[in-house]
């Protein structure tokens, strides 16, 4: 069974551009000046938690997820774990995406993380989304902990950290990686308007 994340939904409303060469993949280019539209993504949040690819949520991420889910993870043989274990994973990878991205975004007010799997708790002034962000960290947790290494068994990388900063051109993608394979898209600074996505 295929994850489809249809690349006709992609039409017109969520463009994508690939990146060709090896040297835009290793040049990172997400910068933190583009205001995110926050809204948008907590929209997509499942109500258990978590976050699934989808067209808009790779628009948000500046990733083609579509080649992500369908090729290259399915090469990397997802689809040998079972489709509902497939699933769930498609579902961990996509929402450790978003809890990097939010990390490191720091556009959030009173939402500090300590490490991907915890928040810290003591800030007095939460973020209006700081339950919706608690819900994907508890939610992560128990995923990872039935997947255990998984990121290494679909050789995306060494840990999650260092996955996820590459997949979100965060950091550079290592020189051999598997990760050179994947048709990252990374928009230029100022992609989004201030007022976010219209």
């Amino acid at each position: 069974m295929r994850h489809k994340v249809s690349a006709g939904q992609q039409s017109g409303t969520f463009p994508i551009r690939h990146l060709e060469t090896r040297e835009d993949l290793e040049t990172p280019s997400r910068s933190r000046a583009s205001l995110l539209p926050w809204t948008q993504l907590f929209d997509l949040q499942h109500q258990d938690g978590y976050w699934q690819f989808s067209p808009e949520l790779g628009f948000l991420l500046h990733m083609d997820v579509d080649y992500f889910a369908n090729v290259f993870l399915k090469e990397k043989g997802i689809l040998s774990l079972g489709v509902k274990s497939s699933e769930e994973i498609l579902r961990l990878v996509a929402t450790m995406l978003v809890l990097q991205l939010i990390r490191y975004m720091e556009q959030l007010e009173g939402l500090i993380f300590k490490s991907l799997f915890q928040l810290d708790d003591t800030v007095h002034q939460r973020s209006e989304h700081w339950g919706s962000v608690k819900k994907a960290v508890d939610w992560v947790k128990v995923a990872d902990w039935r997947y255990p290494s998984i990121y290494w068994r679909l050789e995306l990388g060494r840990d999650w950290e260092s996955t996820t900063r590459q997949l979100l051109c965060i950091d550079p993608v290592k020189q051999n990686s598997p990760l050179q394979l994947v048709r990252i898209t990374c928009f230029k600074p100022g992609c989004f308007p201030k007022g976010g996505l219209g």
